[in-house]
């Protein structure tokens, strides 16, 4: 453990972290309820603001892949014949586990049938009731698919490269978005872009985020930014935030009802921006630590809960299954708790639940392979 520990960057253990974290309460109904329903003037933006924070999720651990993995060299032999068959059973392994516990806990309410063809249909297709979270997964698959290829340009990839793929991005993602926004509310007819052109590697999450997160790691001097720098990073957070919720403020206010249409606006901003900062304080934390035991034990305690994040994500969709329901019932029809409080609540019941299954899995071979 102390080795291996040793070995890890703990920064990169924290974001992983607060990124499933994240994931997690992204999939409960106080998500949804902060986001797409109404709320008093009061609190509409508060609201607003931690749904466009939460979506720094997914972007956080495909920009974490990328700071761990484009860095190597990798080959298509063991890619295929190691990484994908684990990825792909763990996959279907988790899969099978929550498309039967949707009909054993009665969620499919007797209107279908467990059927092994639609198993295997639904996998293939990621169409399976309740097994949405794990889209991730299936992204995560092409992104080791072409990770030798990507590992040959994160070599050669400069800060004009990095400046060219935010800047695509920012066209495509963010920019044509919000022009379409003022269209629409002029009456006028909205830009499309042909589906003909794509630019991959600054438009796909699996490829355009990796990439980001390598350049952050291994390009951006954390020791020569100062307290300024950083301050001015979050300011540049807070303004992508804040547009991000107008947007989606305007358009609820137009359309009667809100929606995730601008949620990731400006993700890849917060995403970047939370990544630096975490790098930064981790940093400037290990310089004023001076007590070896106690920073051995920090670190420690950041890996292990970091090596159990894998679990907790897969652990989740099936915990929701069997607990949640009964939970969020007792939560608010009981107790009346708000929606956001019940989720919080469930955050951390699956985190510690799926954290310790994890861990006492991990001790065997094959789990400690797979998890």
């Amino acid at each position: 453990m102390k080795n291996n520990d040793s070995r890890k960057k703990v920064y990169l253990e924290v974001m992983r972290i607060v990124a499933c974290a994240l994931v997690i309460f992204s999939h409960t109904s106080g998500f949804a309820f902060i986001l797409l329903s109404p709320h008093s003037a009061f609190m509409q933006w508060p609201y607003l603001a931690i749904a466009m924070i939460t979506r720094i999720n997914v972007p956080t651990f495909f920009m974490i892949s990328g700071a761990l993995l484009l860095g190597k060299k990798s080959d298509y032999g063991d890619i295929i014949k190691r990484k994908i068959p684990r990825m792909a059973v763990v996959l279907l392994v988790f899969e099978t586990f929550v498309y039967s516990f949707y009909f054993i806990t009665g969620h499919n309410e007797k209107t279908e049938s467990f059927r092994i063809g639609h198993l295997l249909y639904g996998f293939f297709s990621n169409d399976l009731n309740e097994c949405y979270p794990y889209w991730f997964l299936y992204a995560y698959l092409g992104f080791l698919l072409a990770l030798p290829l990507m590992q040959c340009i994160a070599a050669y990839l400069q800060k004009k490269d990095f400046i060219v793929l935010i800047a695509i991005h920012f066209a495509i993602k963010t920019f044509i978005p919000i022009v379409n926004l003022f269209l629409n509310e002029a009456g006028k007819e909205c830009i499309v872009i042909s589906e003909d052109f794509s630019v991959p590697f600054a438009a796909i999450k699996a490829f355009f985020y990796p990439l980001i997160g390598y350049y952050l790691d291994h390009a951006v001097d954390i020791r020569a930014m100062g307290a300024k720098t950083v301050r001015r990073l979050l300011y540049i957070a807070f303004a992508g935030i804040t547009i991000s919720c107008c947007c989606t403020y305007w358009e609820g206010r137009h359309l009667g009802f809100f929606t995730e249409n601008y949620a990731e606006l400006f993700d890849y901003v917060s995403a970047a921006v939370f990544f630096v900062v975490i790098k930064y304080i981790s940093y400037r934390f290990s310089l004023k630590e001076r007590k070896k035991g106690k920073k051995v034990a920090v670190r420690q305690a950041v890996c292990l809960i970091g090596s159990a994040t894998f679990g907790i994500y897969l652990f989740d969709p099936l915990f929701r299954m069997i607990f949640y329901r009964n939970l969020e019932g007792f939560l608010s029809g009981i107790l009346l708790l708000h929606p956001l409080t019940v989720s919080v609540v469930w955050l951390c019941f699956s985190m510690t639940l799926g954290g310790t299954v994890t861990l006492l899995l991990k001790k065997l071979p094959v789990f400690n392979q797979l998890l």
